[in-house]
């Protein structure tokens, strides 16, 4: 019996030590923020527009004299 014991004793050791050390790594998904100067800088040009920005023309040269909508109406058609 005292070797039965000792197996089962050996063993729950074993499994407890296995569990305690799996336990004690923390993995941790953070990581650290540091305030530093800006080291690159980019030099471009381009224009900015919306999605919904158009350009309007007429087809035809002359001169507007009245128009019928206000700026920021929308219209249809």
């Amino acid at each position: 019996m005292s070797h039965l014991n000792y197996l089962i004793m050996r063993s729950f050791l074993i499994l407890l030590s296995a569990i305690l050390i799996s336990c004690s790594h923390k993995k941790s998904n953070e990581l650290q923020v540091k305030k530093s100067d800006i080291t690159e800088s980019v030099y471009a040009s381009g224009m900015v527009k919306s999605i919904g920005q158009y350009t309007v023309f007429s087809t035809v040269n002359g001169i507007l004299k009245s128009t019928k909508v206000t700026v920021g109406q929308q219209i249809n058609e």
